[in-house]
């Protein structure tokens, strides 16, 4: 006769807490994507939390509550929004396989690369002006030079070249509202 001994205790359930705090940090991640979207439309300097409830659904109050002032909600949406667009350049990159340059440019340049760059000339744009922006942005600037040095095999400078090419190009296609030209320019740097 075999005998299984079992543990009579449940397993224990995750704290009402940790679930609460995860379900806010999903939360606050929703509303920081759709505030990029507000930002990217608007620029910093026009977003309002008003625009952003609009945006989000959620009360004034609410954002004031956790996020603070206005240029709180701004600089939060922007550090979300650069940690975002790495990510999904990483997985672009990693996901091509033998075409990781290819992929790099072509995310860097398609719709969703050209609102990133927005938003990072916003960021540019609030670090000349406070020392405290400007060493995060020199954070998430270092981060995007090590993806592309990584997912390219490159050194340094190498791929601090290419970060300002890319960063160049895309200012230039913001600046000037040309899709087409993002078309043709990621097509030619794809290539060489």
């Amino acid at each position: 006769m075999v005998v299984l001994v079992t543990n009579s205790r449940p397993a224990p359930k995750p704290s009402l807490g940790r679930l609460r705090r995860r379900r806010a940090a999903r939360g606050k991640a929703a509303i920081l994507d759709r505030a990029a979207a507000v930002v990217a439309e608007l620029g910093a300097d026009r977003a309002r939390f008003a625009d952003v409830s609009e945006a989000t659904g959620v009360a004034i109050s609410t954002l004031q509550y956790s996020f603070g002032n206005r240029d709180d909600l701004i600089l939060a949406t922007l550090a979300h929004a650069a940690e975002a667009e790495v990510d999904r350049i990483r997985g672009t990159v990693e996901a091509a396989g033998r075409n990781r340059r290819e992929a790099l440019v072509g995310a860097c340049l398609d719709e969703t690369g050209l609102r990133a760059a927005r938003l990072r000339i916003e960021y540019w744009r609030l670090a000349t002006r406070d020392p405290e922006v400007a060493e995060e942005w020199a954070d998430v600037r270092d981060g995007w030079e090590a993806l592309i040095g990584a997912a390219l095999d490159l050194d340094e400078p190498a791929a601090r070249r290419l970060a300002a090419q890319l960063d160049g190009v895309a200012r230039a296609c913001v600046l000037a509202g040309d899709d087409e030209r993002a078309s043709l320019v990621a097509e030619a740097l794809r290539q060489g």
